[in-house]
C-alpha cells in the first residue's frame, strides 16, 4: 500500500527514531464519541437549554480540545453566558457512569507493535483521570500503556499540551526537550493536533471523527484513515 493509499498526507516521520508514543484516548483508541457526544449534548439542553443540533456540532468540530473549554465555549457561544465548566462537566460524567467503549479497530494490535518495538506509550486525555483509570483497566489496555494522565473537572492548565507534557517528561526522568525530540503525538481530533503542535512535537492524524482536511488544515504532519495502515508503519 503507498501513503497515498493510506492517505498520508504532509512530510514522511522517521518512525526509527520515536521512543514515545503520545497519544488520545477518545476516539482514536475507544470508541467513546458517539456516547460522549450525547452526554454533551443533553448537558446543554438540560442546563442551559442550547439546542441539540448546535451543541453536537460544534463538539465534534471541537474533538481533541479540552472538555473544560468546550463546555465554557459552547456556553457563551449559544446560551450567550459565561460559566465555570466544573458543574457541567460533572454532570456530564455522571451521565456516562457505567459506560463501557468498545475498542476501535487495530488499536490493541498497534499498540502491541508499537510495544514489540520498545516505544512507551503514554495517554493524555480529556477524560476524567480516574474514569480513564477505569476504561484502560476494563478494555484490558493496561499492559499495554506505560503511562496515562487524564483531567479534572473546570481545570483548564491540566489538559492536553505543555502542562501535561511537563508532567509526562518528569514521569519517565526525562527533560521535555529529550521527550520532544524522541516523541510523536497521535489523535483524531484538531485539538489533538494543535496540542502536538504546543509542545512542538510531530502529529499523526486518524481520519474519522473529523476529516482529512480538518486535520490537515489545523497542521498534521501524517494524516492516515486507520491504525492498521500505521502499523505498517511502525514494521
Amino acid at each position: 500500500m503507498t501513503p497515498k493509499e493510506q492517505g498520508q498526507e504532509r512530510k514522511e516521520l522517521d518512525f526509527g527514531k520515536i521512543e514515545y508514543l503520545i497519544s488520545d484516548w477518545d476516539g482514536t483508541l475507544a470508541d467513546s464519541m458517539p456516547a460522549y457526544t450525547e452526554s454533551f449534548v443533553k448537558t446543554l439542553e438540560e442546563t442551559l437549554n442550547i439546542q441539540r443540533e448546535d451543541s453536537q456540532k460544534y463538539y465534534l468540530s471541537s474533538a481533541g480540545e479540552p472538555l473544560s473549554y468546550q463546555f465554557r465555549e459552547a456556553a457563551r457561544r449559544f446560551a450567550k453566558v459565561i460559566t465555570d465548566s466544573t458543574y457541567l462537566e460533572n454532570k456530564f460524567w455522571r451521565k456516562l457512569e457505567g459506560f463501557k467503549p468498545d475498542v476501535l479497530p487495530g488499536a490493541k494490535e498497534f499498540l502491541a507493535q508499537v510495544k514489540k518495538r520498545g516505544v512507551k506509550i503514554i495517554i493524555w486525555s480529556g477524560t476524567r483521570a480516574d474514569i480513564l483509570e477505569e476504561k484502560i483497566r476494563l478494555l484490558s489496555f493496561s499492559d499495554l500503556i506505560d503511562y496515562a494522565i487524564g483531567s479534572e473537572p473546570g481545570n483548564l492548565n491540566l489538559v492536553k499540551g505543555p502542562v501535561l507534557f511537563a508532567k509526562i517528561a518528569e514521569h519517565f526522568g526525562i527533560s521535555e526537550d529529550e521527550l520532544r525530540q524522541k516523541s510523536v503525538v497521535l489523535g483524531d481530533g484538531i485539538g489533538d493536533i494543535k496540542a502536538g503542535i504546543a509542545v512542538g512535537v510531530p502529529t499523526i492524524g486518524i481520519v474519522g471523527t473529523q476529516s482529512k482536511d480538518d486535520l490537515r488544515n489545523a497542521g498534521a504532519n501524517l494524516i492516515l484513515n486507520n491504525l492498521e495502515s500505521l502499523t505498517e508503519l511502525f514494521d
